[in-house]
């Protein structure tokens, strides 16, 4: 995020300060109003129970209405800060709730304040220091009424059966409140980063695509006048300085496109993981990436939490800077469907990697086939297991020195606006040692060898096979030597992005 910073110039956190106002705004509303209208109900659990003191009990349960009522009003009003709204909101409901109907009944006060717990923490967005001392308020104000109220002494609300779980459960909860604060910052300063990023391409692609059609204009110039210097060589001098103009000024717009693509290759490289990311979590492992053009249409993804990791190889659509445009979506869209939406089941990310691309993509109505085909895997750390689903790519594993291929789903993920699309969910015991690879298909399409001809998906098999208990560096040493020497010495270029990912478990 911080290298994105960088070379957008962008300030993230003067945007999410307009976001948290917004969001909190709209929050501050509809929490008043659920207040309002909901709290009062909180007197029909209670109308049984044999109370203390019946008017105190009434007035208590029915100020939180009244006083959000009117700050309500005031701060549609007087448009003050959202958070005053918050604030009086938990200050009127964490009072009312402190007061105990009957002093002896410690379960239903319990079960009262943890549902409070989880409303404030699920219906606020405010910054964490706010609710740290809501939280450090509530328990004075709960030790305060019960030494009124219940007429006890402060040791003895310490001692009484629900305090642990009464300060177990609020800081629980406060706590829930303010990661999913720092949840909701991060998702939007990473869109909002991506959304920039897309547009600096953007603008950057349009400006390559005027340089190349004025390029052009200027060869089409250049071969007329050429034309001209045949029947004019009293002019050949003022001609070949002429040409000279232009063609540094094509040389200068070359070093332009070149530039720009260098820089879409910075951002890129920013949003994917680092070598030294996937050695933290892949001891024995190996990465073969040759982009086709300086940046690629390939990317590899993967999280880490304590018990496990998932981790992902994608072919976007195209290559060059339209698939790294995808590369990008794609990342931000699994970190999006995995750390904020807590999905970690392959085929469930998958299904819904497909229904946002779909979406973002408008593929509803634009007629757009771009998308992706993509391995993904869980590994369950503790217990050994793995489970994988896979949108028209294939995984390959060998246990025992035997082979196992499991095929992907026939559909690719986006391209297409369909309701029946399934991506089926393998899973693969990791109780001895497993070497699986992951890639692209550039590495089996390639043309080259004797008679020009693909490489194919059983030569890369076969080749994986036969070298699958050597080291992964020697691996990915056989991997690069084979794959140059079937391209050398023939017309064919290397055709497609080129991915192969080795991990040995």
């Amino acid at each position: 995020m911080e290298d994105i910073k960088g070379v957008l110039n962008i300030n993230l956190e003067q945007e999410w300060e307009k976001e948290y106002k917004r969001l909190g705004e709209m929050y501050a509303f509809w929490g008043a109003v659920m207040v309002i209208i909901f709290y009062p109900t909180a007197i029909f659990p209670e109308l049984k129970l044999a109370k203390n003191n019946e008017t105190l009990w009434y007035m208590f349960r029915a100020m939180p209405s009244v006083v959000v009522g009117i700050t309500l009003i005031l701060y549609r009003t007087l448009k003050f800060k959202h958070e005053i709204v918050f604030e009086v909101i938990a200050l009127a409901i964490f009072t009312a709730g402190s007061y105990r109907a009957n002093c002896e009944d410690w379960i239903a006060h319990l079960i009262n304040y943890i549902i409070l717990f989880m409303t404030s923490a699920v219906l606020t967005v405010l910054k964490p220091y706010y609710y740290i001392i809501n939280f450090i308020g509530v328990v004075i104000l709960n030790v305060t009424f019960y030494m009124i109220f219940c007429q006890k002494s402060f040791y003895s609300f310490w001692t009484q059966r629900d305090s642990a779980l009464f300060i177990v459960s609020g800081m629980a909860s406060f706590a829930m409140a303010i990661f999913r604060y720092r949840i909701l910052k991060n998702n939007f300063q990473q869109r909002f980063a991506l959304r920039q990023a897309m547009n600096e391409l953007t603008f950057k692609h349009t400006q390559l695509l005027d340089a190349q059609d004025e390029l052009q204009n200027k060869n089409e110039e250049i071969t007329i006048q050429n034309e001209q210097l045949k029947h004019q060589k009293e002019e050949i001098l003022t001609q070949r300085d002429e040409i000279e103009l232009q063609k540094n000024e094509i040389e200068r717009k070359n070093r332009n496109i070149i530039s720009s693509i260098n820089y879409a290759k910075r951002i890129q490289e920013a949003v994917l993981p680092t070598k030294t990311d996937l050695k933290e979590i892949f001891k024995d492992h190996f990465v073969l990436y040759q982009p086709r053009d300086i940046v690629s249409g390939d990317f590899v993804w993967v999280i880490r939490e304590e018990d496990y990791v998932i981790f992902a190889v994608a072919d976007c659509t195209g290559h060059g800077v339209p698939g790294a445009f995808m590369t990008m979506l794609g990342s931000n869209m699994l970190n999006n469907i995995v750390l904020a939406k807590n999905i970690t089941k392959p085929s469930e990310i998958l299904q819904e990697l497909d229904r946002e691309v779909l979406y973002m993509l408008k593929q509803d109505t634009s007629g757009s086939q771009d998308g992706m085909d993509i391995t993904l895997c869980h590994i369950d750390l503790k217990n050994r297991k793995m489970q994988m689903a896979s949108a028209h790519n294939s995984l390959v594993y060998i246990q025992e020195e035997t082979i196992h291929i499991i095929k992907g789903s026939i559909h690719g993920i986006g391209g297409n606006f369909e309701d029946s699309k399934v991506f089926e969910n393998h899973e693969i015991d990791l109780s001895m040692t497993t070497t699986f690879y992951m890639f692209s298909d550039g590495f089996q399409d390639q043309f080259g060898g004797e008679k020009n001809r693909k490489y194919s998906s059983k030569k890369l098999y076969q080749l994986l096979y036969q070298n699958h208990l050597l080291p992964m560096e020697e691996q990915y040493n056989i991997l690069h030597q084979e794959i140059t020497g079937w391209m050398n010495g023939h017309i064919e270029s290397q055709i497609d992005d080129i991915t192969v990912v080795g991990i040995r478990i």
